[in-house]
């Protein structure tokens, strides 16, 4: 009897499982993570990408045959989706423009809130948008907000 338990402990038969059970659930966890993080930064990505383009379109003061406010939120959703590949839905980004009439306004944060400022003004593109990570699942905070943001002197139109 006493040799059978002994033998019973030695055995090795089944320690594979038991290895692969401890450490499947952290495995899983980081590669969930690790696309998690990939997706957020195409979406940050994205963002930045949005804001530039808008401050670029914004600084000329053009219009594209619409008002300025629908041109330049246009830009934004076409940039933002084509450089998220669909990750990002367009209709939950919050854009907000602040216009400084100088730097000393900008420095102190004393702006005009949507307004695309006229020629010469500073004016201030930020993106955000909730994404809804993936790793609220093992307890993580969701969404992250997550934001892109571009700062240009307008042109004197």
């Amino acid at each position: 009897m006493r040799k059978l338990i002994k033998n019973y402990f030695k055995s090795t038969k089944g320690s594979n499982l038991i290895e692969f059970a401890i450490i499947a659930p952290i495995f899983i966890l980081i590669n969930i993570g690790i696309l998690d993080l990939g997706a957020m930064m195409i979406v940050q990505n994205s963002l930045d990408a949005g804001a530039r383009a808008a401050s670029r379109f914004g600084l000329t003061g053009a219009t594209a045959g619409s008002t300025r406010t629908t041109a330049i939120v246009n830009e934004i959703n076409t940039t933002v989706s084509d450089y998220s590949g669909g990750l990002v839905q367009t209709q939950n980004l919050l854009i907000n423009i602040e216009a400084y009439p100088n730097l000393t306004n900008y420095v102190a944060n004393t702006g005009t809130t949507g307004s695309y400022g006229t020629g010469g003004q500073i004016v201030k593109y930020t993106i955000s948008y909730n994404w809804p990570t993936f790793l609220a699942i093992f307890g993580f905070p969701s969404p992250v907000q997550l934001s892109g943001t571009a700062t240009v002197q307008n042109e004197n139109f």
